[in-house]
């Protein structure tokens, strides 16, 4: 996925080269070499720093972060500690966190004298 937004974001036509070096530490650096057709490009740093970050963010992470962002830290801790392995890889390639925290407050709702919820999509 890395390639693939360096790619778009450069524009650039070929392939995005990299290589990968390991050591003796438990780390890994990769070096990328993205070759553009235009020099004057306005490159944002940051912009691209955020959207690495969020594709090396697992699923099961954005949704931890998802659900303590709706529900709070106090009571959102032990909500993603209890659904964190609750949705299967299915589910997680079809639905985006926030999602899925939609899905989680339906089930909160849920109780003895509230026993069916629907959420139609």
């Amino acid at each position: 996925q890395t390639q693939r937004i360096l790619k778009q974001y450069f524009g650039c036509e070929q392939e995005v080269e990299f290589t990968t070096f390991f050591s003796e530490s438990p780390l890994a650096r990769t070096h990328y070499i993205v070759r553009v057709d235009n020099n004057n490009i306005d490159v944002d740093v940051k912009k691209i720093e955020q959207n690495l970050m969020e594709v090396s963010t697992s699923w099961d992470d954005r949704l931890k972060e998802s659900i303590i962002a709706n529900f709070g830290e106090s009571k959102g801790l032990p909500l993603s500690k209890e659904y964190m392995s609750a949705f299967p890889r299915s589910y997680k390639e079809d639905m985006m966190p926030g999602s899925a925290v939609a899905d989680i407050e339906r089930l909160e709702a849920l109780s003895d004298d509230n026993k069916l919820g629907m959420l139609f999509y």
